[in-house]
């Protein structure tokens, strides 16, 4: 008994030493108090570089301790020391704050006290092999080290000690090494220093990227059912990239299934929650040995005895999915390659293709990757019928219609993902999985299965909006999107401003007579007292529109509009015009209501002719496109736009007042009054007979919800029936908000004209419903 309460006491003994041990600075005695280097966790295979001579050979037998090495001025090395209990003995408890806040005759307590500020610094150290790195990839690295950085994300929530600030340092190290993995500097290293003597503590990253390493050679094998794979054992000189924890300069033998994964690590003390950087490579389960956390084992595939022969035209190489030999060896770039293998075959007959193995190595030596990937192609598969489950208030006939493949061609994911589109684009279904079905049909086709949801097919809504010129203003709308069960979409809007009251209608039948060709009814009344007119009409079309390819319409109907107006410039007049509306428009944009990549255009043509005090006849044409591309790191979207439109026939002083040109306002060049550009007659504004726009916008997203905007717009307009840009024109700058929801973004805008006119006013403000273009 006394034995055992003797061997107690010398355990608490040995526990606070490790404590003590761990938060002391250590000193040479000199005096000196600042924090030494703080070295990485020796790696599998490799003992400390202060556990063995410069010129000694790695010790492979040797046990390693993960717990960081603590160097002393003279370079002897402080670790702590796992102690072995005899059986059956139990070792006290120690609380778990007592290690993190044990004072020393020596350690500064000022900074336990209370919470610790810091300000961290990150940079590159120009190594030998750091002098081919480019600008843009140190920039890159460095952005991606903050991104996963705790010190960086934390700094405003300083610890309570130095020992919270070096363990996010450690972390931190993790982090860093596996960005450098991640973009294909397999030799790279990271050294973290604390400077406890600076107020506030001062933090320093050190990358020393290396060498950067390319894609040597890879290979691509075909396997039925290879859902098997083995571990395999490094060889000599290479090390699994799968947990990178072998040295660079270490040429032993080590089994890969006895090292311990850096990724796991870097998990583990980043805490849970926190978001850490992929691992180097991270395809496949985690039996294959892809996962964050999983031992640096490689899964290899089998025997290539079982492979299947590669069929013309699949990939055989990386090369063949967008990574060509000499490539750096960028895990992103080329888990993205391989990805891109089974989708080329579910484009090209076998749906059901997958890669079931990878294996890369990475050889030091030669500074390059070695790549494997194997996958089971899966069976031949042509195409059938569709066959629906679900939505029966919706007609079958109707979503055939949308079919586009043919029944005996080769399995195409891309048809199916049309197609899928085509359904989404309905607004019928809130939930649809399209999938091969599980069997065959009497032609050994396999039907397409479609499980549908259908969706409620009414709604209604609305929303507040606010125009400098026009004033306060609601738009109110009620929608039924499947009329008669055939996807027929009746709209009626209620768009109400203080100047401008309208009463919307739009109608579209789908598939008349043809799968590519619509039916298109609209009509409207509206009374507006504007700077430019007063207007009481009304106006319907109809027309068929044609799809002529993925991106592109045309269409031709008829219009009429009809009413009583007046330009300030005469009596109120009535009259009615017919027209003929020729339209052919591109949308290659990714987002109907929101683009970030992609082109739009649209030109009308309307031939008019009517009365309007006397017999007119005129032609009406406006073109308009605009341009969308997102910047590097996706979050801002450079937008631009151009309009221009032409009379001919007619002077514009000669026919409605409602169909001459305007511009200015939310729609066209903010910054100005609605309707203002352009001769006036006085403070009025007369119109012309052609105009000219163009705007420029930077959206960037500050949240998933939240946007700035910063924006140009310029325009005029002209009597003549040409427009002449750069002539005249006015330019208005501004700022603004975006809301973004599911319906589009909530829009919020305000502008100031740049070469205002006497009477411009200084700011004008806009609030709606969507991008401005």
């Amino acid at each position: 008994m006394q034995m055992r309460a003797l061997l107690s006491c010398l355990v608490l003994v040995l526990v606070l030493s490790g404590c003590s041990g761990r938060t002391r600075p250590v000193s040479d005695g000199g005096g000196s108090d600042s924090f030494p280097t703080v070295v990485p966790p020796p790696q599998a295979g490799q003992g400390s570089a202060h556990d063995r001579g410069a010129g000694d050979a790695p010790d492979t037998n040797a046990a390693h301790h993960t717990d960081t090495q603590l160097p002393s001025a003279s370079g002897n090395a402080t670790s702590l020391t796992q102690h072995t209990l005899p059986e059956g003995l139990t070792p006290p408890q120690v609380p778990g704050d007592l290690c993190a806040g044990a004072p020393t005759a020596k350690q500064d307590t000022s900074h336990d006290a209370r919470p610790v500020p810091y300000e961290v610094t990150f940079f590159i150290a120009d190594d030998a092999g750091a002098s081919s790195v480019s600008t843009e990839e140190r920039s890159a690295l460095l952005d991606a080290v903050r991104g996963v950085s705790l010190l960086e994300r934390l700094a405003d929530q300083a610890p309570d000690s130095v020992t919270g600030v070096e363990r996010r340092l450690r972390s931190d190290e993790d982090e860093a090494r596996n960005v450098l993995h991640s973009r294909g500097f397999y030799a790279g290293r990271v050294e973290g220093r604390l400077d406890v003597a600076s107020s506030p503590l001062r933090v320093t990253l050190t990358l020393f990227p290396g060498p950067l390493y390319t894609v040597a050679d890879s290979r691509v094998v075909y396997r039925a059912g290879a859902g098997h794979s083995e571990v395999a054992d490094d060889k000599a000189g290479m090390t699994g990239v799968v947990g990178m924890v072998g040295p660079a300069d270490a040429p032993d033998q080590t089994s890969a299934s006895d090292q311990t994964s850096a990724t796991g690590q870097a998990a583990d003390s980043a805490g849970a929650g926190d978001d850490v950087p992929s691992p180097s490579f991270a395809h496949g389960t985690p039996e294959e040995g892809g996962m964050k956390g999983r031992p640096a084992g490689i899964a290899v595939p089998t025997a290539d005895a079982d492979s299947a022969p590669v069929p013309e035209g699949f990939p055989r190489a990386l090369s063949d999915a967008g990574v060509a030999g000499g490539a750096p060896a960028r895990a992103d770039d080329i888990l993205d390659a391989v990805a891109r293998i089974p989708v080329f075959l579910h484009e090209r007959g076998h749906p059901f293709a997958e890669v079931t193995g990878t294996r890369f190595e990475v050889d030091h030596a030669a500074h390059t990757l070695h790549a494997t990937v194997t996958v089971d192609p899966g069976p031949y598969v042509l195409m059938g019928g569709l066959d629906v489950e679900g939505a029966d208030d919706v007609s079958r006939d109707y979503v055939a219609t949308y079919v586009g493949w043919r029944p005996g061609q080769p399995w195409d994911e891309r048809l199916v993902e049309r197609f899928r589109e085509s359904l989404r684009g309905t607004g019928l279904f809130s939930g649809m999985e399209v999938v091969p079905a599980d069997h065959d049909d009497a032609t050994g086709c396999r039907p397409v299965m479609a499980r549908l949801t259908y969706g409620p097919p009414r709604s209604f809504g609305g929303g507040l909006r606010y125009d400098s010129a026009l004033g306060p203003g609601v738009l109110a709308f009620w929608e039924h999107r499947n009329l008669w069960g055939g996807g027929e979409r009746l709209r009626l809007e209620l768009p109400v401003w203080e100047r401008r009251q309208e009463v919307v209608a739009s109608f579209r039948k789908p598939f008349l007579l043809r799968p590519d060709q619509d039916f298109i009814a609209d009509a409207w009344a509206r009374n507006e007292n504007s700077d430019a007119y007063d207007q009481r009409a009304g106006a319907v079309s109809a027309s068929v529109e044609r799809r002529i390819s993925r991106h592109l319409w045309a269409s031709a109907g008829g219009t009429t509009e009809g009413g009583s107006i007046n330009d300030h410039q005469g009596p109120e007049r009535s009259y009615s015009m017919w027209g003929v509306p020729l339209t052919i428009r591109y949308d290659g944009t990714d987002n109907l209501l929101d683009p970030h990549e992609g082109v739009r255009a649209a030109l009308s043509t309307t031939p008019y002719t009517g009365v309007y005090h006397e017999w007119r006849s005129m032609v009406r044409s406006r073109l308009d496109a605009s341009a969308y591309t997102a910047l590097p790191g996706g979050r801002t979207v450079l937008a631009l736009r151009a309009a221009a439109g032409a009379l001919h026939g007619e002077s514009p002083a000669d026919i409605p007042a409602s169909f001459r040109f305007y511009s200015g306002g939310g729609g066209s060049v903010r910054g100005y009054a609605y309707q203002s550009l352009g001769p006036r007659d006085g403070d009025v504004p007369l119109g012309g007979g052609s105009f000219g726009e163009v705007g420029l916008e930077a959206r960037t997203r500050i949240t998933e919800t939240l946007g700035l905007v910063t924006f140009v717009d310029g325009g005029n307009v002209y009597e003549e029936s040409m427009p002449r840009f750069g002539d005249g024109m006015r330019f208005g700058a501004g700022v603004g908000l975006r809301y973004y929801t599911a319906i589009g973004p909530l829009r919020f805008d305000v502008a100031t004209p740049v070469n205002p006119r006497e009477d411009d006013a200084p700011l004008q403000f806009y609030f709606s419903i969507g991008q401005s273009f």
